[in-house]
């Protein structure tokens, strides 16, 4: 493997990256500065772990009714709840038709906890953060749907425990994160397109056969990842066991199809080793 190869493929991205390939032992990455950066909704997929924490703990179920018109936590977690994309209040779909992406959701998933079992579930989140996870320089402004900064050496330690499991879950729970959860529900991802089957897991979007989407073109079906509107990303790949990290600090809307070009460029290199 040459790395000025995969540098090469990489230069449209013009922030910090970080490729780990686990069949050849190998990471490389570009990394601008230490400073904090913002994941914005790449939160969301280390607040539904702490959820499903929770629940191989015990304290509830998956397809628990939170209260809301017949939705579940699995509703708000994946985004087919219905909700409006700011406000719990408001259903635009029953639940388990349409998905809307919502931070809505995400936010009533703290206050579900809160309300029904009298724990701070923001506290829970902080908790794992620092003490399990061991992200020294994160910190999480009690926003579960966008919340969470850190620079970028703790986001790259994030998705590395993500692709190899580290997260304290069992391997039944573990598989929720990219495994197609109520599959065939039409929806939009914002700032990409809409598709007939918006395939999501527990907290993570699948790439399924969308297209065009902003992981590769040519990734495999069941690569999970998820970006915020900061310019955060990451996926990972599992069949080539490949993982990316990215922060993007300038973004355009038509920046996140963008990124598909380009790292297919990256997968088209790494494929052919």
């Amino acid at each position: 493997m040459e790395i000025k190869e995969i540098v090469k493929r990489l230069q449209f991205f013009t922030g910090s990256w970080f490729v780990g390939i686990k069949k050849e032992k190998t990471s490389i990455a570009k990394v601008l500065n230490n400073n904090v950066i913002p994941w914005a909704s790449v939160s969301k997929p280390l607040v539904a772990i702490v959820v499903l924490k929770l629940i191989q703990e015990g304290l509830c179920d998956l397809d628990e009714n939170v209260g809301i018109d017949g939705v579940t936590l699995r509703n708000l977690l994946d985004h087919s709840s219905g909700m409006s994309f700011d406000d719990s209040k408001v259903l635009l779909a029953k639940p388990g038709t349409r998905r809307i992406y919502s931070n809505a959701g995400y936010r009533y998933i703290a206050e579900f906890f809160n309300k029904r079992f009298g724990i701070n579930f923001l506290k829970i989140v902080n908790s794992y953060i620092k003490d399990f996870l061991k992200l020294r320089s994160a910190c999480f402004n009690d926003d579960p749907a966008s919340g969470v900064s850190s620079n970028f050496a703790d986001l790259i330690r994030f998705a590395k425990r993500v692709a190899n499991n580290e997260l304290g879950l069992t391997a039944n729970y573990y598989k929720l994160l990219f495994s197609a959860s109520d599959p065939g529900i039409a929806g939009k991802v914002p700032n990409v397109a809409s598709y007939a089957d918006n395939l999501w897991a527990i907290g993570f979007e699948l790439k399924g056969k969308k297209v065009p989407h902003w992981m590769p073109g040519n990734a495999s079906g069941n690569s999970f990842g998820h970006f915020g509107k900061s310019g955060a990303l990451f996926f990972v790949e599992p069949e080539k066991e490949v993982c990316f990290v990215g922060y993007e600090p300038i973004v355009r809307n038509d920046f996140y199809l963008n990124w598909s070009t380009g790292l297919s460029s990256l997968l088209d290199y790494l494929h052919s080793l």
